[in-house]
């Protein structure tokens, strides 16, 4: 599974704790800040409440969303299944989910046993060797598919235009952006 957090950006409010929970600096936006986690071929099978805010840290947003806890469930020991609690089936995500992969901010993320998190190795090398260079080379494939999936759902307008009386509703309307857009082709075939 892929996983990375996206921005959705909202109108500045005339609360100012709550313009300061949501500014995101690096952007210099006010945001909602929901985590993803897709697929290889693009098709999103979590998506977080959208409650955190544009300032969160990406770890922290994975450790206060509850996805190892409520989500990622041991089977046989050392397989994981998915569980999907947004009104979905039960489903097994990946028939042997050891690894997660993200950016730098998730390397130091909290796993359950077994599990571990697969980082693009250091760009401070001179020169990788053929195994990291295949390494790069797929995990580069993947980052793709998460930045034109997360392109893809901020492009729907319902979440691209978010006003201040639409945000008690983001987490449905995420979850209808998210539902329809796995309707749409793959991202990436196998």
């Amino acid at each position: 599974m892929i996983v990375d957090t996206t921005l959705l950006k909202i109108p500045h409010s005339q609360d100012i704790e709550f313009q300061l929970s949501t500014w995101n600096e690096h952007y210099h936006i006010n945001a909602l800040q929901p985590l993803i986690v897709m697929m290889p071929n693009g098709k999103v099978v979590y998506n977080s409440k959208t409650h955190f805010g544009g300032r969160m840290k990406e770890a922290d947003i994975w450790s206060e969303c509850g996805i190892v806890k409520e989500l990622l469930m041991p089977n046989d020991g050392k397989q994981y299944t998915f569980l999907k609690n947004n009104n979905y089936s039960q489903q097994s995500f990946h028939p042997r989910c050891d690894f997660i992969m993200g950016d730098m901010a998730f390397a130091d993320i909290e796993l359950p046993q077994g599990m571990r998190v697969e980082v693009k190795p250091s760009l401070t090398e001179v020169q990788y060797s053929s195994q990291e260079l295949q390494k790069v080379q797929k995990l580069e494939a993947f980052r793709a598919v998460v930045e034109n999936g997360m392109a893809r759902l901020r492009h729907w307008k319902s979440l691209s235009h978010l006003e201040m009386d639409t945000l008690p509703y983001s987490n449905e309307i995420l979850q209808s952006v998210v539902g329809l857009s796995n309707t749409l082709c793959p991202l990436r075939k196998k």
